[in-house]
């Protein structure tokens, strides 16, 4: 006779009873006590807790799992205006909170202000504002001297690398310093003088299996780089199933990275999921080739009908014992994505398409496989630690490749 299950309900029914799941969009008998979510007492009360947490004993509680913190005075769950959630001393504390930010948004924003007056400063709000208010496309933008070799792809990647180069300095707050400011401005201004690569820099990223540094970023953001490496170096073929190999690893580490991560964020957000799957995705190829090197934004010579800069693959796993893994990440259905994937086949890499957030999902008709993570995506939007199958590999017989709409 099989073994009965025992859920969350029957270990715990009056804890049970508040929990939301109007709120939470999933039954007592689906959580688990690292989950976490809405709970709302007989009076209406509601507050966000683990379950963990939620059944633990303190004084307070006199000795009822399912208290309620503000029925007895011992808290008061509220929102300051940013939006973010805390439990207030009193009453009083909790309704004068609605018309202010919370200590950390305040301590950040008056970060971004003094950013802001040294960017103002020093002439990069300046040069950033030219940036984003220039004719496209163009070859000329005033107080810029480029690269008398540089077409207006390659200074369409000039602009995006500068200006978030630029953006990125508003994010250091009170650590931005003049000096700091300054020296980026000047690393914007000589990228645009040397914005074509070198014929040494050709050889020696050919040599090294490499793509090509420049000294605006840490990352490997050459121009149609990954092509000199494409050319240069023959693809080897691919193990037998490697690239399902590949995308199960993948589908391991995002599942594994989500429920640890859950339980420190309240408010998901799509950039934090990217940055999520992103890091995530780039630990699953390194372990697969650790003799590899993961290129974030590798740009490619694809450039979208009228365009000004060229494309670029979010993560691409250079190696000199297998095809290049690419694999590019999307909230939705790109058609832009799928023409980068398709290129990146063509030329010889194995290639995979992580989607999450909006639309349907179903296999490229080029061999590109999908790694549908939307119920990873969601269950984390919406506070809760996602399930063991909530991403999972897409398979050519899942569904037909008209779902796409190409």
């Amino acid at each position: 006779m099989p073994a009965t299950h025992i859920t969350f309900a029957d270990r715990q029914p009056e804890v049970a009873a508040t929990w939301n799941e109007v709120k939470n969009g999933v039954t007592t008998a689906q959580i688990l006590a690292s989950d976490e979510g809405w709970w709302r007492c007989r009076e209406g009360h509601e507050w966000f807790q683990t379950v963990r947490s939620r059944i633990a004993m303190p004084k307070w509680k006199a000795g009822d799992k399912a208290a309620c913190r503000e029925c007895l005075g011992h808290g008061f769950w509220g929102q300051y205006a940013c939006e973010c959630d805390q439990w207030f001393a009193t009453s009083h504390a909790r309704d004068n909170a609605i018309a202010t930010r919370c200590p950390g948004c305040t301590t950040l924003t008056k970060g971004r202000t003094h950013a802001e007056k040294v960017l103002t400063t020093t002439g990069a709000d300046a040069l950033l504002s030219t940036i984003k208010n220039r004719p496209r496309p163009t070859t000329t933008i005033p107080g810029i001297d480029f690269d008398p070799h540089a077409t207006p792809p390659l200074i369409g990647n000039w602009c995006r690398i500068a200006t978030n180069r630029i953006q990125d300095l508003r994010g250091l707050g009170y650590a931005l310093t003049d000096d700091r400011a300054r020296a980026t401005v000047e690393e914007v201004h000589h990228l645009a003088h040397h914005i074509t690569p070198e014929p040494d820099d050709v050889h020696r990223a050919i040599e090294d299996n490499d793509l090509v540094s420049i000294p605006l970023t840490s990352e490997r953001m050459w121009p149609a780089g990954w092509q000199w490496h494409r050319h240069a170096i023959t693809q080897p073929t691919p193990r037998p199933g490697e690239e399902h190999q590949v995308a199960a690893t993948i589908v391991a580490h995002i599942t594994a990275g989500a429920v640890e991560t859950s339980a420190h964020r309240h408010h998901w957000k799509v950039r934090d999921l990217t940055s999520l799957l992103t890091a995530q995705t780039t630990q699953a190829l390194t372990e697969h080739d650790p003799t590899g090197r993961v290129h974030n934004e590798a740009l490619i010579p694809l450039v979208a009908k009228g365009g000004s800069q060229s494309g670029a693959l979010d993560l691409v796993l250079c190696r000199g014992n297998g095809p290049d893994i690419v694999v590019e990440i999307d909230s939705k259905h790109k058609r832009w994505s799928t023409l980068k994937l398709t290129y990146a086949r063509q030329a010889g890499a194995l290639t995979i398409w992580i989607r999450f957030g909006e639309g349907r999902v179903a296999p490229l008709t080029d061999g590109t496989l999908v790694v549908d993570a939307r119920d990873t995506a969601a269950a984390l939007m919406k506070g809760r630690t996602p399930s063991q199958g909530g991403t999972r590999v897409v398979s050519h017989e899942d569904g037909p490749p008209t779902l796409f709409d190409l």
